[in-house]
C-alpha cells in the first residue's frame, strides 16, 4: 500500500472501500483512534467489513493514527 504524502494528510485517516471500485472517506482524527469509532463517523458498519491495514488483517478494536490508510471489503453474505 502506498504511503507517500502522507505528510498532507495530518489530522485525517483516509479509507479506501473496495466495492468493485476504489471509493475514499476521509474521518478527521486526533492522536490514536480506535478503528470501529472511525468507521461509524464515516457510515460504515464495522461488523460488515474486512478491514486492511499494511496489507494485514486487522479487527475493528485496533487503533489507527492520524495520516494511516485503512483498506476496508464489504463481505457478502448469501444463501
Amino acid at each position: 500500500m502506498a504511503t507517500d504524502g502522507l505528510k498532507d494528510k495530518e489530522g485525517i485517516v483516509i479509507i479506501r472501500i473496495r466495492n468493485g471500485s476504489i471509493k475514499e472517506r476521509r474521518v478527521r482524527v486526533r492522536g490514536k483512534s480506535r478503528i470501529r469509532d472511525i468507521l461509524l463517523r464515516a457510515g460504515i458498519n464495522p461488523e460488515e467489513v474486512v478491514i486492511i491495514k499494511d496489507e494485514e488483517l486487522i479487527t475493528e478494536d485496533d487503533f489507527i493514527s492520524e495520516g494511516e490508510i485503512i483498506e476496508v471489503l464489504p463481505v457478502s453474505l448469501g444463501g
